[in-house]
């Protein structure tokens, strides 16, 4: 019984170097260019990316990286086209998402303001006043704290 699984251990052991190595192969088409600025960002796959075109004038388009081979850059877009391939020669801008922030305190503003105005508008006297702003301010507050604003860094497009 020792003596049959001791004729599999050359085969575990093999499967054990050589497995990993083949599992992390991976095809040119999907690599994805890692770029790293002094102190800025990295673009890897799945990034959230903007880009501006040169043609048609001013064009932006957003979405996740998909690979960066040599010459273009696969985007997954959210809109119509979904999927695009975009030639660097033809790219103005190139910037990803950093980080996003939050927008409460402009909701609080807003909010406050559109409140103060509804409350004047609709009501009359002081009471108008004292239920407008405040119902303004709560409700732009989570409005606001609900909308992420994404902060964006150039990359070079060449390396």
């Amino acid at each position: 019984m020792a003596h049959r699984s001791c004729s599999f251990l050359p085969l575990v052991l093999c499967l054990c170097f050589v497995a990993p190595e083949a599992l992390a192969q991976t095809p040119d088409s999907t690599v994805v260019r890692r770029t790293v600025l002094e102190g800025g960002p990295t673009v890897s796959a799945g990034s959230r990316v903007r880009v501006r075109l040169k043609k048609p004038r001013d064009a932006v388009w957003q979405g996740n990286l998909e690979a960066w081979p040599a010459d273009t850059l696969r985007v997954d877009r959210r809109s119509e086209p979904r999927r695009v391939a975009i030639p660097l020669a033809s790219i103005d801008l190139l910037q990803v998402s950093i980080n996003q922030k939050r927008s409460t305190v402009p909701g609080l503003l807003i909010g406050g303001m559109v409140g103060t105005i509804v409350g004047v508008a609709v009501g009359s006297g002081i009471g108008a006043l004292l239920v407008g702003p405040p119902a303004g301010l709560v409700l732009g507050g989570i409005i606001g704290h609900k909308v992420k604003v994404d902060r964006w860094k150039e990359v070079p497009l060449s390396p």
